[in-house]
């Protein structure tokens, strides 16, 4: 029984070995006939692959860029959508958070979890969410999940547990709205670097950056 090498097809050649070949052909690896064999494969760079096999190649790694989890934890999430006046200067954050979770289809919802705001920058936080000097001194605020899949809120609470006045909770009402735009804005982030990601773009320049080399037929090759 004879196994057949891959015709010579010219330079950018690779050893690659078919002791699964013998496994499939002799029922094992081992066996008298069945030693370690070579064969030789030509393999690509992207740019250089046919038409079709470049678009085989995008397809098929369209998620590559986003099968774990780095693509998305950018500490600037949520400052990026504040108002310039209101963000660091000094390359930091004035949000932090322990973990984030999110949905980008029929849920469409974003969760930062244990959210807190930099207690320097406090201020800036109360001009984001338009509540007067007076108030926010009287006041505790609190980020919170209320579901499963619904994006983080607010609450206020006065910090003499009294209640708020009439004019004091239309203001914070407004308050809350302006915070859960903000989730909002932060979700259309992820959204826009995932199109990015998933971009024939991007994923030609992680293959350039990687070095990748593929089949004739645009498969990814991987030594062994």
């Amino acid at each position: 029984m004879k196994i057949n090498k891959y015709k010579n097809l010219g330079s950018g050649w690779h050893n690659e070995s078919v002791r699964h070949q013998n496994a499939r052909l002799f029922g094992s690896a081992g066996g008298l006939y069945a030693k370690a064999r070579y064969v030789k494969v030509r393999v690509y760079k992207f740019n250089e692959l046919p038409k079709k096999a470049q678009e085989k190649a995008l397809e098929d790694n369209r998620e590559f860029n986003v099968e774990g989890r780095d693509w998305y934890q950018d500490d600037y999430m949520i400052d990026i959508n504040l108002p310039k006046e209101l963000q660091r200067d000094d390359g930091n954050t004035i949000f932090s958070w322990k973990d984030i979770y999110f949905d980008m289809d029929r849920s469409n919802y974003i969760q930062f979890k244990d959210l807190s705001v930099d207690d320097k920058y406090e201020d800036n936080f109360r001009k984001f969410l338009k509540i007067p000097k007076p108030l926010w001194k009287k006041l505790n605020y609190n980020f919170y999940d209320n579901s499963r899949e619904g994006s983080t809120k607010i609450d206020f609470d006065r910090n003499d547990n009294s209640e708020f006045t009439a004019q004091e909770t239309e203001i914070l009402s407004k308050s809350a709205d302006r915070f859960d735009d903000l989730m909002k804005d932060s979700l259309k982030q992820i959204r826009k670097d995932y199109d990015y990601q998933t971009s024939d773009e991007s994923i030609k320049e992680s293959f350039e950056v990687n070095d990748y080399d593929f089949t004739q037929d645009g498969k990814m090759f991987f030594k062994r």
